[in-house]
């Protein structure tokens, strides 16, 4: 969705423009905390593969409550630039991956967020005359994962050769997602993969406000709502149908306590 063009279309200011934007993709760094402080410090694992996987792009909604990205598509699919799994690792092809998926593995790569307009300072504002600001790259944007408000960024840390070698090719995640047997055996259960910090996934993900917030208008619901388009679509309603606890902990077993505490909280 061309932001800029539709808030001309819509009358809104450049203050609102800006506020839209951030809502829907600012994620101020969110990225490492989702990937990694909140496995290691809460000791709870999300699966992020498991909710965004392109092959189950239609059912996303009905299984996670998740809104799809209308611009975003499964590699493959009619008209889609990703032509196979390989090229997105197994995740939906969205605007702005031509350039995101050069720097997987790679540092280097420039955040779409450094190219954000801010609204200009209001005459007299207490921050002026100069405009001292938080550059806006720190909003990082990334790139869509096609459920709206998730966002995702290059891994720099992401070996390519590891990952082939664990699971088979650069579209699967079989291998990353398997379970290791527990020490105390069947009594316990068995251990994730997800723990293993010496294989990367590709991707960092984070959430933007909109990530919660982003639903349909009751008004105007999609026929689908697996695919909706962009007038379908409301940004401040809150998601009624998320199921943000489960994604959450979707990285753990249903027999650990982690999930039954996180999947049933609201």
């Amino acid at each position: 969705m061309p932001y800029y063009e539709a808030c001309a279309r819509e009358g809104l200011n450049a203050s609102e423009c800006a506020g839209r934007l951030i809502w829907f993709k600012a994620t101020a760094g969110n990225d490492r905390f989702h990937t990694y402080v909140f496995q290691q410090r809460v000791g709870v694992l999300i699966d992020w593969f498991r909710v965004l996987r392109t092959d189950e792009r239609q059912d996303r909604f009905r299984a996670w409550g998740g809104i799809n990205d209308p611009n975003c598509c499964t590699p493959g699919s009619v008209n889609c630039p990703a032509k196979s799994l390989d090229e997105t690792f197994g995740l939906d092809w969205c605007p702005g991956d031509a350039e995101l998926l050069q720097f997987v593995g790679k540092e280097g790569y420039v955040d779409p967020a450094c190219d954000f307009r801010d609204a200009p300072l209001a005459e007299g504002d207490v921050h002026g005359p100069a405009d001292q600001r938080q550059s806006a790259c720190d909003l990082k944007f990334g790139t869509s994962t096609g459920m709206l408000g998730i966002r995702k960024f290059p891994n720099p840390r992401f070996d390519l050769d590891k990952w082939v070698k664990l699971n088979g090719r650069a579209g699967s995640w079989t291998g990353y997602n398997g379970k290791i047997p527990a020490a105390g055996g069947s009594d316990e259960p068995a251990k994730s993969r997800l723990l293993d910090g010496a294989v990367e996934p590709p991707f960092l993900i984070g959430t933007s406000c909109g990530s919660c917030h982003i639903s349909f208008d009751p008004l105007n619901p999609p026929r689908d709502p697996a695919n909706p388009k962009w007038e379908n679509i409301k940004g401040l309603l809150g998601n009624q149908y998320t199921r943000i606890s489960e994604i959450m902990v979707s990285g753990m077993s249903t027999n650990t306590l982690e999930w039954q505490m996180f999947a049933h909280a609201r």
